[in-house]
């Protein structure tokens, strides 16, 4: 550096001291600050875009690499056994496909990415790097020639100091003139010389700066262009040689897929409900077996065999109906059915007809544990008998219909782009699936305290060997149907607040959200339903209920735990008093939810679908559960440094359950005909018959009448 520049640098820094102490006047430019705030968001947004670019280049050689292992493993694993099974052949032909796609990306994207996409960006950083030394150096005469308007800038912002230090000597001599007289004039010069060049310069920077930010566009647009037609190619490279793979999949499988089914297989992983499978039934004619010498109810009769047997062929396709099974037509012939049995039911009672005592009714029970997972089809006596199982494939009809109304909803709370309308929408389909299980629940206990006693007179010893017909394990049931229901419920009350918390996790809670306290305590009366369930269906004997039903007992008592757990920490933490607490509640939720998830037992597992492990709902909270501890535990240590309460303490403080909703009392429907002696059963035959003859003999020509 010459000695007349050190001289211009060390006077630049001068001034730019007084200018900070207030002693040299600021030039404020308001015009050149909006072009110069504008550049540099330009600038900002560059650099993320550079750094945007390679993460998603790195991202597909990672996923490639990570597909490829895969791959190599599927094909190890179903090649060891047998090479020409389906299965072998598939997972090689897919094992084919993962290769030449991961080629592909080597060599068909890499470059052509490289070129088209990060080496325009990465020039445009690099000139930004350039300038940015150049302003802050203050030194650096030269830029290269491709955007030499950024070199007004840098000395814009040189001038623009020598211009503020000339007027301000032109300030001092005229508000303190001196013994020289050439001093004036020499500073009046030297600002207008400053002055000149700065206006001059001040011009050109306007002038280049938006034209420097109006060429970004076309600059970028054949970038934009070369990454939109990669991304198409990839996917399009992908869709074609994984979709050669299907041929060799299974007719059914390809079929599920194209219909959805496959999806709505893995949503019914996450549903808040359990899946009963439905019984099957035998042949029974009423007509046949009726003793009705008087023929009087030989139509009615009959259509309640031709109801009967609807019931019969709906349940037979359903059992054999792959994919998604309509539970409504079920629900509707049951609905159709159950005013013909109770109508026969009251004609036996008032003794008008009678049926052979070799009637029987056959039903497949569903309930009970088999290790060949095929449940034997039972006899049972009386038309108690026949009322149980007709209102407990009502029930598990009525359960299941609100599981597939909840799979069709989908995880719609956590959407993004949901709206409000389409929201509320979902939201009263979720209600909907809530009452179809508390009707359930009162199903469930209706069978148990009123029909279930009939049933034993004449089937003594079927509640202790068959599930289906005992007493504690259909009470269980009930109980499971409202915990069920209870979920939905929470569910739904915290619809709205789980959308605003997808878009910003963690604490501070949203307005909306309804009190950490009450979600906690509904979900502790949650657990305890399904405790209770557990335990009335384990005095029937542990091998003896099925081992689905069990196994969702357990893991839905510790998930809705869990989460009681999460929402207390939640509430103490909120509290801003609390957070040692609110720590402890959190380390508890966590280690539950990650107990569940390293030993691969999903605590959402649905009956006969157990052994499909699904994690992702685990993981959501399990995630939800991390950030709130984070944020406490960081509270704590930094503000609060509350202990820590064990394990015992925490357990100490956990409040009762509360209830948030009822079963739905069950109401038999009207019989769909009446005993012609209406209101006369066989006790009132007799009690009449006894006072027919006292009255008789009481007063004269008893019995005539004028």
């Amino acid at each position: 550096m010459s000695w007349s520049g050190f001289k211009k640098t060390l006077n630049r820094g001068t001034t730019t001291l007084m200018q900070k102490t207030g002693q040299v006047e600021r030039t404020i430019d308001r015009e050149f600050a909006d072009e110069e705030a504008k550049y540099k968001i330009f600038e900002k947004e560059t650099n993320s875009l550079q750094k945007d670019s390679k993460t998603y280049i790195d991202s597909l050689r990672a996923m490639a690499a990570a597909q490829s292992r895969l791959a190599e493993t599927i094909d190890i694993f179903y090649g060891s056994a047998d090479r020409t099974s389906e299965g072998a052949m598939a997972a090689n032909a897919y094992k084919r496909a993962i290769d030449e796609l991961e080629a592909t990306v080597t060599r068909e994207l890499e470059a052509p990415y490289r070129t088209t996409i990060q080496e325009p960006v990465g020039k445009m950083c690099a000139y930004f790097s350039a300038v940015n030394d150049t302003i802050s150096k203050r030194n650096k005469k030269v830029v290269s020639n491709e955007f030499s308007s950024l070199l007004s800038v840098a000395k814009y912002v040189v001038q623009l100091l020598d211009y503020d230090a000339a007027r301000n000597r032109l300030r001092k001599a005229v508000d303190k003139p001196g013994e020289d007289p050439t001093k004036l004039p020499k500073a009046q010069q030297e600002h207008d010389e400053a002055k000149e060049i700065f206006e001059a310069l001040n011009e050109q920077v306007l002038n280049d700066l938006p034209q420097l930010l109006d060429l970004r566009i076309p600059y970028f647009d054949p970038s934009f262009e070369a990454m939109i037609r990669m991304q198409i190619k990839f996917a399009e490279e992908g869709y074609e040689k994984l979709g050669a793979v299907q041929r060799y999949f299974p007719d059914n499988v390809r079929d599920d897929y194209a219909s959805g089914q496959l999806d709505a297989q893995f949503l019914e992983q996450q549903m808040e409900c359990y899946r009963y499978e439905l019984p099957t039934t035998g042949v029974i004619s009423f007509t046949e077996n009726c003793l009705d010498e008087l023929q009087k109810y030989s139509a009615r009769l009959f259509a309640a065999t031709s109801a009967r047997a609807s019931l019969r062929t709906v349940l037979k396709e359903s059992k054999h109906t792959g994919g998604e099974k309509d539970y409504l037509k079920v629900v509707k012939t049951v609905e159709d059915y159950l005013p013909h049995l109770h109508g026969i039911m009251k004609t036996v009672e008032s003794l008008e007809i009678s049926f052979s005592p070799d009637l029987t009714f056959s039903w497949r029970t569903t309930l009970g544990s088999n290790v060949f997972q095929h449940n034997p089809r039972i006899s049972v006596v009386g038309f108690p008998a026949e009322m149980t199982f007709t209102l407990l494939t009502y029930a598990f009809a009525l359960s299941n219909l609100a599981r597939s109304a909840i799979i069709n909803l989908g995880d719609y709370e956590r959407n993004k782009h949901i709206l409000e309308t389409e929201r509320k929408i979902k939201d009263e389909k979720l209600q909907f699936a809530m009452n179809l299980l508390c009707r359930a629940s009162g199903l469930f206990s209706y069978i148990a305290q009123v029909v279930l006693p009939k049933t034993e007179i004449l089937n003594p010893e079927a509640s202790k060997k068959i599930p289906d017909m005992n007493r504690d394990v259909i009470g269980a049931l009930s109980s499971l149907a409202l915990a069920d229901a209870h979920r939905l419920a929470i569910r739904k009350t915290m619809t709205k607040a789980v959308y605003e918390t997808t878009l910003s996790p963690g604490p501070p809670l949203p307005k909306s959200h309804p009190f950490p306290a009450l979600i906690a305590k509904l979900y502790i009366h949650c657990a305890s339903c399904y405790s209770s369930a557990r335990s009335l269906a384990k005095t029937f004997g542990d091998g003896d209920v099925s081992s689905d039903l069990q196994k969702y007992l357990t893991n839905e008592n510790s998930f809705t735990l869990a989460l009681a757990y999460k929402w207390l920490g939640v509430d103490a933490g909120e509290s801003g008093s609390r957070a040692g607490i609110a720590v402890g509640f959190l380390n508890l939720a966590r280690t539950e939810l990650e107990s569940s998830h390293n030993t691969k037992k999903s605590l959402l597992g649905k009956g006969g679908d157990i052994g499909k492990e699904n994690k992702l709902w685990i993981s959501t909270e399990l995630d939800s559960v991390t950030i709130f501890l984070k944020s406490y535990r960081k509270l704590n240590d930094t503000v609060y440094f509350q202990p820590v309460p064990s394990k015992n303490e925490l357990q100490s403080l956990v409040p009762t359950g509360t209830p948030f909703i009822t079963m739905k009392q069950y109401e038999p429907p009207k019989p769909s005909f009446e005993p012609e002696t209406t209101n006369v059963t066989s006790d009132d035959i007799k009690e009449s018959s006894n006072t027919e003859e006292t009255s008789q003999g009481s007063y004269a020509l008893a019995g005539s009448y004028f």
